[in-house]
């Protein structure tokens, strides 16, 4: 009877067990169904997380040769053992964009890859259209006035991924190679997220002239967490450096772009927003941290260098402009030419790239920048840098110029070798070497030349006369050196003849003597050049220089030397 019982229940659970998997089997299927329908619907989208496991960290590489590791759980990237964290503005959250679901726009936009999330997409379709079609020119403008690009830096076009925002107008997250730009839930909506136009002083809804309108704070959102993605790596890596670049230049490429002659918004507006702090609370404005001891006035109060700096550094940014006429391209050329300087000021520490950046200004403006720079005290008038770091670890390359024969007879050919020794703690790629005769170049190579020392050679042939040879190691100061004032060397070298070595071997023994004798008896060639032949000096080439000759070889008479 027990046993009865028991097997009636059995028999209920396992119905109530194959009902439960059947209703289970019909939710997923029709859920799965759905799924098909909106995918056939016309929007491409992008489930990556199908393709990745969440636990898998994305390895990007840096200049071909450094590997890092984004761990976005932690919110850093890991390079060489060491966390950097992923620079985040505002309430921004970091995710894996291989966790969500993606209409992928990239085939219309040449200059970046453009992702922006499947909901977010469909409710603000026109406006992600066009905000996009407008931010290109001017991400490219960008490009051409820095010279960075995430090809250059990390590899691959910059992967742009675009979604809704908790709150506000815009934030974001960004690292090398990929850029994610939180925008306001509706774009449309023409009252919200609006720039004043400032004229002489006093800032203005509703008059700007430009393409954007009053709604450019949207473009300034992508075009700084855009700017972060294509930082190199170590000015990435400190955070006052760049936020400030990012902040200087989204307000500054909407004053430099123009539609249809007009810019999006003018140099004012710029001015007035990063002297005053374009960030809301003014945490970074200039004043106020001039004011603050050189402390920005965030809840953390801290010094510049460990500040996110913002408006604060990219003011900086404007005075060199401004005040120091700072001439960028041949900033943007120096950090082209030296980037092995500056990736060994990341691997020294954070300070170093400090400083080596600060230089990098000097060496463009020609104008010493520590007492610009440093902190002198609450008064200033420096601008807060506290940390200094020496500069003894840059490279110092100096030539030693080494002649095989620094005398040879004419249309005779001598090697000519540089060794070239750096002295200082930075291996140099693509050097430039060049050797020169009476100031005439001939021949240029380029070279790596390691710590330690590296050597480099040209064969030279010349017709009579005297010739002072010249080599020049980076003469055109592209690299950056401890010392500029030791990268060259002379030595004197003379074509001439050589009195007695009538056969031009370069050798006075019998083989001379034969020649002469030949010439002088048997219509030989004659000596070339004739004062070759002429042994004892009296300017005829006779019996006498033969005798002359022998007496030399053979009988330990004077050589042959007027």
């Amino acid at each position: 009877m027990r046993i009865r019982i028991e097997s009636s229940l059995l028999s209920s659970l396992v119905v109530s067990c194959l009902l439960a998997i059947g209703l289970w089997l019909t939710t997923t299927t029709s859920s799965l169904a759905a799924t098909v329908s909106e995918k056939s619907s016309g929007l491409e989208s992008r489930d990556a997380s199908a393709d990745h496991t969440h636990a898998e960290n994305k390895i990007i590489m840096y200049r071909d040769k450094i590997p890092i590791e984004v761990d976005y759980d932690k919110g850093v990237l890991i390079v060489q053992g060491r966390e950097i964290p992923i620079i985040v503005d505002g309430d921004a959250k970091i995710t894996d964009p291989r966790t969500k679901d993606w209409v992928d726009l990239s085939d219309n936009y040449d200059r970046f890859n453009l992702y922006i999330e499947s909901n977010y997409y469909a409710n603000n379709t026109d406006e992600l259209n066009l905000l996009f079609d407008r931010f290109e020119p001017r991400f490219e403008l960008l490009e051409s006035l820095t010279g960075w690009s995430s090809e250059k830096f990390y590899n691959e076009k910059l992967d742009i991924y675009v979604e809704e925002a908790d709150a506000g107008c815009g934030h974001g997250f960004a690292f090398g190679g990929e850029s994610h730009v939180f925008l306001r839930y509706d774009l449309s909506n023409p009252d919200v997220c609006k720039g004043k136009y400032y004229i002489n002083g006093t800032g203005y809804y509703d008059i700007n002239p430009g393409q954007l309108g009053d709604q450019w704070i949207y473009m300034t959102t992508a075009l700084h967490e855009s700017l972060h993605s294509i930082n190199p790596l170590p000015l990435y890596s400190r955070v006052w450096l760049t936020e400030g670049w990012s902040e200087y230049y989204q307000l500054n490429i909407l004053s430099t772009y123009e539609y249809e002659g007009i810019p999006d918004i003018n140099q004012e507006t710029v001015d007035h927003y990063l002297y005053n702090g374009f960030i809301i609370p003014s945490y970074y404005s200039w004043e106020l941290y001039v004011a603050n001891d050189y402390h920005d006035t965030s809840p953390y109060q801290r010094e510049i260098q460990h500040s996110a700096g913002y408006d604060i550094t990219a003011w900086m940014l404007s005075m060199l402009r401004d005040n120091y006429l700072l001439p960028w391209e041949s900033f943007y050329e120096l950090v082209d030419n030296n980037p092995e300087t500056l990736d060994k000021s990341m691997a020294l520490g954070d300070y170093y790239t400090d400083i080596h950046v600060i230089d990098l200004f000097e060496k463009a403006i020609g104008f010493e920048m520590y007492p610009v720079f440093r902190y002198d005290g609450p008064s200033g008038p420096g601008w807060g840098v506290r940390n200094w770091t020496d500069l003894d670890w840059y490279a110092d390359l100096t030539p030693v110029l080494q002649v095989s024969d620094t005398i040879q007879v004419p249309d005779g050919s001598v090697w000519l070798n540089a060794t070239i020794y750096n002295n200082g703690g930075v291996s140099l790629n693509d050097v430039v070497v060049r050797f020169y005769s009476n100031d005439s170049l001939i021949n240029e190579q380029t070279t790596d030349v390691e710590s330690g020392f590296t050597t480099v050679n040209v064969q030279y042939t010349a017709s009579e006369g005297d010739y002072i040879i010249r080599v020049a190691v980076d003469e055109d100061d592209l690299k950056i050196e401890q010392d500029d004032s030791n990268n060259e060397d002379s030595a004197l070298v003379s074509f001439t003849a050589i009195r007695g070595d009538a056969n031009g071997d370069g050798v006075i023994d019998l083989g001379d003597v034969v020649y002469l004798i030949n010439y002088l008896y048997r219509e030989g060639d004659p000596p070339s050049p004739i004062e070759a032949g002429d042994c004892n000096c009296d300017e005829i080439v006779d019996l006498g220089d033969v005798v002359y000759l022998i007496n030399y070889l053979f009988r330990g008479g004077p050589p042959p030397n007027c």
